[in-house]
């Protein structure tokens, strides 16, 4: 039976900047080295477990927690200011592993593939989760976002060099991102460019962005100007209708029906 093909790495280059750092010097000012130390079991078990993100559930809490010897508050403290800051980003409801929260950064990632690079391994990464942009993204990586750069298509190039005039037409047109939604593949036209889909994932989460894709793809707007204030205008509505979440006026009704009562009474002397 062969071995499981290791997900995650055994090392990770740690920079001999990294304390001095403005971000860093920051969240030890605001959380000491509670909020280091954090950070860095974060990085550690996100590279140790799946290579470029970390999937946080009740186990890696609990870990967590008897590793570094703080409160759960405390560390969610700490995971809030390193969101806020761009040190992690937090993704939700990713189809990797169902809704679930997902902390990785451009930073971790690009350990990753460098790491990934250096040990000549080829990776195949979620989507979803990925956030370099094309030309950030070494030819190790292979990521359905990036067709041609997949490494699927490497050895076709001799096939199609009487096509060069029609592949150039094609490139010419807008760009198409074959995208999963709700369990059917979708083009989404060009409009809707690699960098806008990753932005919307880190804002919304992917369920929430792939319903809206659906829609905005059906109506043939699909751009991501649209998809944003469709999902406010969504919220917003949800809120108004929220009553809970408002402060509850009092009123005096026996003063209002008198004055009402004043009100027809003058108008019927009129």
């Amino acid at each position: 039976m062969a071995r499981p093909r290791k997900k995650g790495l055994d090392y990770f280059p740690f920079d001999t900047d990294f304390f001095t750092r403005p971000e860093v010097e920051s969240l030890h000012t605001r959380h000491g080295n509670d909020g280091v130390m954090i950070y860095m079991y974060i990085l550690c078990e996100a590279y140790r477990r799946n290579g470029y993100y970390l999937v946080m559930n009740d186990d890696v809490m609990d870990h967590m927690m008897a590793h570094v010897t703080r409160k759960e508050g405390t560390i969610k403290q700490v995971l809030k200011y390193l969101v806020s800051r761009s040190l992690l980003f937090e993704l939700t409801d990713s189809k990797l592993t169902g809704p679930v929260t997902i902390y990785t950064s451009p930073a971790i990632q690009k350990q990753f593939q460098e790491v990934s690079r250096r040990l000549k391994r080829h990776v195949r990464v979620d989507e979803t989760i990925w956030m370099l942009k094309k030309d950030e993204t070494e030819s190790c990586i292979q990521c359905t976002l990036f067709s041609d750069n997949s490494g699927e298509n490497n050895n076709n190039s001799g096939e199609n060099g009487d096509n060069s005039g029609e592949n150039a037409a094609k490139e010419s047109k807008e760009k198409e991102n074959k995208l999963n939604v709700k369990g059917k593949s979708a083009y989404v036209i060009g409009r809707l460019t690699e960098e806008d889909y990753r932005e919307l994932l880190v804002r919304y989460g992917s369920e929430t962005v792939r319903y809206y894709i659906a829609r905005t793809d059906y109506y043939k707007t699909c751009d991501k100007q649209t998809i944003e204030r469709w999902i406010e205008e969504d919220k917003r509505r949800k809120k108004v209708n929220m009553f809970n979440d408002f402060h509850q006026h009092t009123y005096d009704f026996d003063l209002l029906e008198r004055r009402l009562m004043e009100d027809l009474h003058e108008h019927c002397k009129d």
